[in-house]
Formats: C-alpha cells, structure tokens, sequence
C-alpha cells in the first residue's frame, strides 16, 4: 500500500475523525477536472455505471489504477477496524444524543459498505 493512502489514515486518527469518507476521485463529465483528465488522454471507461466513487475510471499520475483501487479499500478496511470504530462511536457519547447517533449511523454505514473487487 501506497505512503499516500498510509498517511492519510494516519493522520485522521491523529485528528480524532469521527468518520472519514474514501472514495476514489470519478471525473463526472461536465465538471473541470474530467475535462482535464479527457484532455490527457486518461480517461480509461466511459461506462457510466462505472462512475460510482468506488471504482477507477481513469489513469491516476502516481500509481496504477489498480493500485488507487487497492489503496481505497485498504484506507476503509484499516481505519474501519472493529474495536477503534466502536471506541470512536462510544466517544461520541459524551457530545450529547445527535452527535451520537451520527457517529453511530456513520460508522455503521462504512463498517458495511464492501467493495467488490470484480466490479474494477
């Protein structure tokens, strides 16, 4: 795994997030940066029920795209590791019932969300 997706995880336990999204960068068409990336000539799918946040669909710069796939599901399944997603909700107890239930129904919701590694 990649220093890039090591130290993100590092540095939000180190900032204490409460939940932490890692998605892979989709380049919507229409927006500036698919522009770019056509522009270069990156772009590798124009199947749009590729174009999911969860799935490569262009040449990253610095990696391989199998290798910003791999790094996407190590970064959830290394900071969605049981005991510290259950020490991080019980935390949130303190803050009050909202702040709770948020970092609760988060957590939940990335403890489960799998990654099928056939969809890449």
């Amino acid at each position: 795994v990649s220093n890039t997706f090591k130290e993100t995880i590092a540095m939000a336990k180190q900032l204490d997030i409460v939940a932490a999204y890692f998605n892979i960068l989709t380049p919507f068409p229409g927006t500036q940066i698919f522009k770019r990336i056509k522009n270069e000539k990156r772009i590798t799918s124009y199947d749009w029920t590729r174009y999911t946040c969860a799935q490569t669909v262009f040449k990253p710069k610095h990696m391989t795209e199998e290798e910003l796939y791999r790094g996407a599901i190590w970064a959830i399944t290394e900071f969605y590791k049981i005991k510290p997603t259950i020490k991080r909700v019980m935390n949130n107890i303190k803050h009050g019932y909202h702040p709770f239930i948020n970092s609760l129904l988060s957590n939940c919701m990335w403890y489960a969300r799998k990654f099928d590694p056939g969809r890449n």
